[in-house]
C-alpha cells in the first residue's frame, strides 16, 4: 500500500516540473524568435543613437494612463485621445494588490474549480491544491491586465508595464 502524502508529493513534484519546463518553452520561443527577427530587420533593437523597433528609428512619447483608475468601457477612448495627443507609448504600474488582494489565498474561479475537481475524483484522494497552485490572483474587470495590454497594441501603440512590489502612484498599500 502506497503512502497517501508520499503520492501527493509526486503530484506537487510532477507539476511543478512540468510548469517548470513549460516555462522553459514559453521563454526560449520568443528568445529564438527574436534573433531571428533583428536579422530580417524586425523586432527591437538599438545603437548609441536611438531605438530602432521593425527596423525604423523611433522617438517615443510616453503618458500613463492606469487601468484600474478607469473602466474598460473606457480604455479605447482614452486610447485614442492619447494617440491622437502624440503619445506612442503608454506607460501604467502593475496594482499587484489589487491582483492578489489577501497573499497566499486560494480562491478558484468556476473553470479551476471544475479543472482540479475532476483531477481530484480521477485520483480518488483529497488533493491539498494550495501545495500545487499557491495563489489566484484577479484579473478581471477594471483589473484585466492582459485585455488592457492587448487593447493597447490595437491601437498601434506600445506599453511600458512597471511591476512592483511597490508603485509610487497615490495607491494605498501600493
Amino acid at each position: 500500500m502506497t503512502d497517501p502524502l508520499s503520492d501527493r508529493k509526486m503530484v506537487v513534484a510532477a507539476a511543478a516540473t512540468a510548469a517548470f519546463l513549460l516555462l522553459l518553452i514559453v521563454l526560449a520561443s520568443p528568445i529564438a524568435a527574436h534573433e531571428e527577427k533583428l536579422e530580417k530587420g524586425e523586432g527591437v533593437t538599438y545603437d548609441a543613437r536611438s531605438l530602432i523597433i521593425h527596423g525604423k528609428r523611433e522617438l517615443l512619447f510616453s503618458g500613463s494612463i492606469h487601468y484600474p483608475r478607469t473602466t474598460p468601457d473606457m480604455w479605447p477612448k482614452l486610447l485614442e485621445d492619447a494617440k491622437r495627443g502624440g503619445l506612442n507609448v503608454i506607460q501604467t504600474y502593475v496594482f499587484w494588490n489589487i491582483h492578489e488582494p489577501e497573499e497566499g489565498k486560494v480562491s478558484f474561479n468556476p473553470i479551476g474549480s471544475f479543472f482540479f475537481n475532476q483531477l481530484s475524483e480521477i485520483h480518488n484522494y483529497e488533493c491539498s491544491w494550495h501545495l500545487v497552485l499557491p495563489f489566484q490572483f484577479n484579473f478581471e474587470g477594471r483589473f484585466d491586465l492582459v485585455k488592457y495590454i492587448k487593447l493597447i497594441g490595437e491601437h498601434g501603440l506600445y506599453a511600458t508595464v512597471r511591476f512592483g512590489p511597490f508603485i509610487q502612484a497615490e495607491w494605498n498599500h501600493g
